[in-house]
């Protein structure tokens, strides 16, 4: 994954480099207005040419695409029940519900996998670093506030997020209701 992220970087770069020199060089065009150009260029190439994380499926891959998750998801169950302090066991235990919820109806439907933000899966993998630093210095009040919000706002994030998945129903196949004309 490092390598195509690297192979892709380099690539951006190499087209917006050879655009700026043809812009400013060869073109005489403004040095700002050409850089400028190139760096736009450059941005958009790397977001494009860069592999991305996928919850969707696709075919020909090995392991279920949930795999990684699911792993993400029980580290930090572990971290969690492992903290003395009851509020972040409790506030673990919903997040943990509430991810888990948002995985297992993924897993019985996994055409609606691309409906799901990334952003708080990368947020679990996030906490659990907190957590872990917070096991190791339980005293640290702070950073146990810190941990108990991050919990709360993944934990919000996940519950939306199921809420979304559950709220977009397949078209009904009815035949729609047409009130009837007078007839005159």
């Amino acid at each position: 994954m490092k390598k195509l992220f690297w192979q892709a970087n380099l690539t951006a770069a190499a087209v917006a480099i050879a655009l700026f020199g043809l812009m400013a060089g060869v073109l005489r065009w403004n040095l700002i207005g050409a850089f400028l150009l190139a760096a736009g260029i450059f941005l958009g190439l790397a977001v494009l040419l860069n592999p991305h994380d996928r919850l969707s499926p696709q075919e020909g891959e090995g392991p279920s695409p949930f795999e990684g998750l699911e792993q993400k998801l029980e580290r930090f169950q572990v971290s969690a029940l492992q903290c003395s302090d009851l509020r972040l066991r409790d506030a673990g235990r919903s997040l943990y519900n509430s991810a888990r919820s948002v995985l297992d109806y993924l897993q019985a439907v996994p055409e609606k996998a691309a409906m799901v933000q990334q952003a708080p899966w990368q947020g679990l993998a996030g906490l659990e670093a907190l957590t872990a630093q917070y096991l190791k210095r339980e005293s640290d009040e702070e950073l146990g506030a810190a941990v108990l919000k991050m919990t709360a706002e993944l934990d919000r994030a996940f519950s939306g997020q199921l809420e979304r998945l559950l709220q977009t129903t397949e078209p009904s196949t009815e035949e729609p209701h047409t009130p009837c004309r007078a007839q005159g």
